[in-house]
């Protein structure tokens, strides 16, 4: 397999960041230390999947509701 058949399946915050424009690396890790962003660790790093950045193309960051008394 060539290494131009290969896709970028993860990337880096800083790439997220780069990718989305709008949202920054600070924020991207309040996302997804809630749950609304997806991610995934390998050796002590945190990497986005390229389908959660493209979930996020389209739909947006999903907003979590906060109920009174939570």
């Amino acid at each position: 397999m060539s290494s131009t058949a290969v896709e970028k399946r993860l990337f880096s915050l800083p790439d997220t960041s780069a990718r989305l424009g709008a949202i920054s690396i600070h924020s991207l890790r309040r996302h997804i230390a809630s749950g609304a962003i997806k991610s995934v660790s390998i050796g002590g790093r945190v990497f986005v999947p390229l389908t959660e950045i493209e979930r996020i193309e389209e739909h947006g960051i999903p907003r979590k509701s906060h109920k009174a008394g939570q």
